[in-house]
């Protein structure tokens, strides 16, 4: 919880280094619990940025006493700030997710994290010509891991990887370009019979947008909907949702009331129905996925609702009926964009925005008793401005927050929040509109296209 009690509790010269480095201190208790970094009568604590590569450092100090000592100086190769990202679960039971910043090449690092041995590892560190700024969550298949990123690769538009697990190799699979092809995936695979679905945000003949979909046995890609015809749906953000033999997605941008849409695409009759225009009262910019459960499915939508700042909705596929469940009204999180996650009757998501200190919320929406509740405020562990997915196994949630970057869980049954690493790389490589690539620290805005800027660290869209 952010507060100013270790001023009453550290010599002087400690406090000072403390606060202006951001340090996060997590301490064994008499009754034994702990978090990352502790052992008896030591704390351990991270700057952000300083340190030998500039990354950061590890320090510690005994109690009493409170020396300081460095203990190591993280290297740039850890990652930094995930965004529009969730972790899945391989079939070897470890975690695997991607960054946008960070690495090597400062284009960003697909990674690994163990729940079992709780250990970290950066398996792969992108580059532009062969893909930076990755996005969405993995899909596995044969002991290889697909995704796509969002800049990058021989055409400039991100590309569609392959990163085999046995190998530890890296493989572009699909250049996206602006030729008139398939351009700037947003989202991620997603796998239905065997073949990997995905959506880019544009390209295609009306440059809005494409539904396509990819088979890694014959590595052929076919073009299903091209996005904004006659002023439909536009802009494609989320991912695609697997319900029954049919797909379902939404739209950031587009329909009849300019709000975006939601869409199903059934892949057996090649058929494309827009089911839901969003009007801006009832929700507006959806950009997380549908999260499907009997027959309905639940999604948020980052803007529009009575307070302008997002709602939380499902939609009847049987019915055909759109429900708004809550109206987020800044004091109980905005802006809604990550994925859901579904335990018990119960819907959990974070936002990136409202809540203390505007750093966002991780909320719970109980399904039988139609009721809302924010579950914690990011600001209290120092992080947030997640525009992340959650993901469940067992009652736990895994999920990623992006200023400062850290994955945690957070046990459902016992409300623990548990920081678990933290991503400590400060810069990004940042392509503009131009091709030109420089590199910008937090908080710094940069144009990206024309009338257009982006600030580092939020959602590049």
């Amino acid at each position: 919880m952010k507060t100013d009690w270790y001023k009453n509790t550290f010599p002087k010269d400690f406090c000072r280094w403390l606060k202006p480095l951001g340090l996060f201190i997590f301490l064994w208790t008499s009754a034994g619990t702990s978090s990352v970094w502790a052992q008896p009568n030591t704390l351990y604590g991270y700057g952000s940025e300083g340190g030998a590569q500039g990354f950061g450092t590890l320090y510690k100090v005994q109690v009493p006493g409170g020396s300081i000592v460095k203990v190591f100086d993280f290297p740039k190769t850890e990652g930094a700030e995930p965004a529009h990202a969730t972790l899945m679960q391989a079939s070897n039971g470890k975690l695997y997710g991607v960054t946008g910043g960070g690495g090597a090449n400062l284009s960003g690092v697909l990674f690994e994290y163990d729940p079992v041995a709780k250990s970290y590892s950066a398996l792969y560190s992108f580059d532009y010509p062969t893909g930076a700024e990755p996005v969405g969550r993995l899909v596995e298949s044969s002991g290889k891991l697909y995704g796509m990123t969002a800049y990058g690769g021989s055409g400039g538009r991100g590309v569609l990887y392959e990163y085999d697990l046995n190998t530890q190799t890296y493989a572009v699979k699909i250049a996206f370009s602006s030729n008139g092809d398939a351009a700037d995936p947003r989202g991620s695979l997603t796998d239905l019979g065997g073949i990997f679905y995905g959506t880019t945000n544009a390209g295609g003949s009306e440059s809005a947008g494409v539904l396509f979909s990819y088979d890694p046995n014959t590595n052929a890609l076919n073009y299903w909907h091209h996005f904004g015809v006659s002023g439909a749906g536009a802009g494609p953000v989320g991912s695609l949702t697997v319900m029954g033999s049919k797909l379902y997605g939404t739209t950031e941008q587009g329909g009849a009331n300019g709000q975006g849409v939601l869409y199903e695409f059934d892949p057996g009759t090649v058929s494309y129905t827009e089911l839901y225009p969003f009007d801006g009262t009832t929700g507006g910019a959806p950009r997380g996925a549908l999260l499907p459960d009997a027959g309905i499915l639940y999604g948020t939508a980052s803007q529009g609702g009575s307070n302008g700042a997002g709602v939380l909705f499902s939609y009847n596929t049987g019915t055909n009926l759109y429900a708004t469940l809550h109206d987020f009204g800044f004091s109980d999180g905005a802006g809604p964009e990550g994925d859901l996650a579904i335990f018990s009757g119960k819907l959990y998501g974070m936002t990136p925005n409202g809540g203390g200190s505007n750093l966002g919320v991780l909320f719970e929406y109980n399904l039988g008793a139609n009721a809302y509740q924010v579950l914690l405020e990011f600001q209290q562990f120092n992080t947030g401005n997640s525009r992340n997915g959650l993901l469940e196994i067992g009652g736990v949630l895994y999920g990623m927050t992006a200023s400062p970057g850290k994955i945690f869980t957070y046990e459902v049954a016992t409300a623990t929040f548990t920081p678990l690493v933290s991503f400590l790389g400060a810069w990004r490589k940042i392509v503009r509109h131009d091709g030109v690539r420089r590199l910008v620290r937090p908080g710094r805005p940069v144009r990206t296209q024309p009338g257009k800027r982006r600030v580092h660290g939020a959602a590049p869209f």
